[in-house]
């Protein structure tokens, strides 16, 4: 049976206003680094899908094979990419995306902050789970209003991968890493 794997990512800005012109201004070195995190170094036998919140709760789906190998060497092509997608992809809201979710059935649901449960007590659990819906904020975690339309949606478990701020991207890999090593991660 193939993982899914689905992070859903905030992102501050309006995802309309993304240009390469406004690279750091709008933080798509941020995205892309979390796409070449999602993305670069697969899991065996998974699926991922990236799925960006704007701050007007407006959502893109990206899809694992609509970035080639070679973009995900690259961050300014993985930007460059990112703006495509942007200008002739369809957009979701916030609520389509969380419904698509639900209908599928089946996923463990988490949020990553770091007050949550370590994600060590919960490991079991999820690498015996076929389908995670990951829930990444920004560095100040989700927006409020992000958080009550998930809260109403379903009821996800939040968690944590320790007490120390992370980078998205570096939450991504890090999880990845646990998710592909289990408790074996724990062994010197």
């Amino acid at each position: 049976m193939r993982r899914e794997l689905l992070f859903i990512l905030q992102f501050d800005y309006e995802l309309q206003r993304v240009s390469l012109r406004k690279y750091y201004e709008v933080r798509l070195d941020v995205l892309a680094r979390c796409i070449i995190a999602s993305f670069s170094r697969t899991l065996n036998d998974s699926v991922t899908t990236v799925t960006i919140v704007d701050r007007n709760k407006r959502c893109l789906v990206i899809n694992e094979g609509e970035l080639e190998p070679h973009d995900l060497e690259d961050e300014l092509r993985v930007a460059k990419r990112i703006c495509e997608l942007v200008r002739n992809k369809q957009f979701f809201s916030l609520g389509e995306v969380l419904e698509r979710i639900i209908k599928r059935g089946n996923y463990a649901l988490l949020i990553l902050d770091e007050g949550g449960i370590p994600i060590l007590k919960v490991l079991d659990a999820l690498s015996k789970n076929y389908r995670l819906a990951i829930f990444i904020g920004g560095y100040k975690g989700f927006s409020e209003d992000i958080m009550e339309e998930i809260g109403k949606a379903m009821r996800p478990q939040v968690i944590s991968l320790g007490r120390i701020p992370y980078l998205s991207s570096m939450c991504i890999l890090i999880l990845k890493y646990i998710l592909t090593r289990g408790s074996t991660c724990l062994v010197n």
